[in-house]
Parts: C-alpha cells; structure tokens; sequence
C-alpha cells in the first residue's frame, strides 16, 4: 500500500484489473488455437496500461524453460565501442530522427519545466541524483542523460546545415557528436531508449525504477517523495534450504 497520490490511484485500478482478468478467464475459459494470444489481445481493449503489463508478467511465468535463459541478454556491454558512421548523410540523419524520436521532437525545452531536473552521481555513493536546476547549484555537472534535450538539439542543428556528410557536419559542430551516436546505435535497438523527457519537472523515478529493480525481485513500491522509493525486496521467498518444491506464487505473498 502507499500513500503516494499518483501511485495509489494506479494500485486501485489494477486491482480492478485482476478481477476483471479473473472473470473473462472464468467466462471464456481456453478455448482456441492459441488461447495466450486471445487473452493478450482482449486485455489491450479492456485494461490499463498496467494491468496489460501484469497480464503479461503473468503469461510468461509459466514458461520459465523459453524464458530464464534470456536473462543473461539483457545486460549492457560497456567495452564495446559505437563508431559514428561519418559518411551518412545529414538529411539521412534527420529522417531517422523525426522516425525515432517524436515524443522528444514533440518537447519544448525552452520552457523552464521540460529542463526543470539533473542528474548527478553523489560524491559519497556515487549513486545516480536529481538536482532541481534553477533552485540548486551543480548542473554543471550534468551526467549525459538527456536524450531528448540533446537530440531535438541535434535535429534542430541538421535542418539548417549545408554540410554534405555526418563528419563534415560534426567537425563544425562537435557538441552534437555524442547525440548522433545515440540516434545510430538505437537503430538497432529499439527497446534501448526510456522514451520520457528525464529532465522535465513530472518526471518520477519510480516509473523507471520499478523496471529496473523488479529484476532484483522488488515489490510493494511505495514513492516517498519524487526522490526516493521504498521497497520491499524478495518478501515471502523460501529460502534454499526449505525442503519442498519452489512455490510458483511467493513474489504475491502479504
């Protein structure tokens, strides 16, 4: 439970969710071809975005032997180095921008709201943290997690240049080299980018969180503020040594 008004709403809903789920499974039973599908696909028409993402956490629980093992492809290769592909054309460029990035295009970050945050690694930590940018000092030490900011910069840069490749364009403006890479490299993985203005003053941490920390087996997220999260960690979970089979259902236990 939380007191948190944004996130309570969301938790009320979802559980209307579950019992909607629990009554067309009840009604419609199995029946068909691929009966997953079926069930998929009615929960887009009939659910909230988050009780769609527990239908689907649902779905897949049982499968563990397709599953488990991609575990070990989600994690980042750091060593490996992304060259920009100088011989691109700018106008290429651009187009795969405005294909890629219309939630950033869409932002206008000349109001003080959509840069109202930074993000900054705490000295003793060094943890990642928000900075409020027109109340604190610091925003000079900006991490580079501003995706839309940067590349809206960028698209706004290639419209109006005359250069005839990416390295020519970059030479003149090298601010804008890191951006290119990042719209070149999510090319190729289109589940790499968090689609959101991670500056913008409605921006909570939460909603990027819960993905990442639910890996860790975290549940009960419960927002104490638009700065830090209070969590409940493997809650209920048997320990190795418990005699019996591994219960199926102990991430849901009270």
């Amino acid at each position: 439970l939380t007191d948190d008004p944004v996130q309570k709403p969301r938790i009320e809903i979802l559980q209307q969710d579950l019992a909607r789920i629990a009554a067309h499974v009840a009604q419609a039973g199995w029946q068909g071809a691929a009966p997953w599908d079926a069930l998929y696909r009615w929960g887009q028409d009939h659910l909230s975005l988050e009780g769609q993402e527990f239908l689907v956490t649902l779905l897949i629980e049982p499968h563990g032997h397709l599953v488990d093992d991609l575990a070990g492809t989600m994690a980042a290769d750091e060593t490996v180095e992304h060259a920009i592909d100088g011989r691109m054309p700018p106008a290429a460029l651009l187009s795969q921008i405005e294909r890629q990035y219309p939630w950033a295009l869409d932002t206008d970050f000349a109001a003080k709201e959509a840069q109202a945050r930074f993000w900054y690694v705490s000295e003793e930590k060094l943890e990642p943290r928000l900075g409020e940018r027109w109340q604190e000092e610091g925003s000079e030490r900006e991490q580079p997690l501003a995706a839309a900011r940067d590349v809206k910069a960028l698209a706004d840069a290639l419209r109006t240049t005359r250069a005839a490749t990416l390295a020519e364009f970059l030479l003149r403006h090298p601010e804008h080299r890191h951006a290119a890479r990042r719209v070149q490299v999510m090319a190729r993985h289109p589940y790499g980018e968090i689609r959101d203005n991670l500056l913008g003053a409605g921006m909570r941490p939460i909603d990027m969180l819960r993905c990442k920390l639910s890996f860790f087996g975290c549940t009960r997220f419960d927002p104490r503020s638009d700065l830090w999260l209070r969590i409940t960690m493997f809650q209920g979970a048997p320990f190795p040594s418990d005699p019996g089979p591994w219960p199926d259902d102990w991430i849901y236990g009270a």
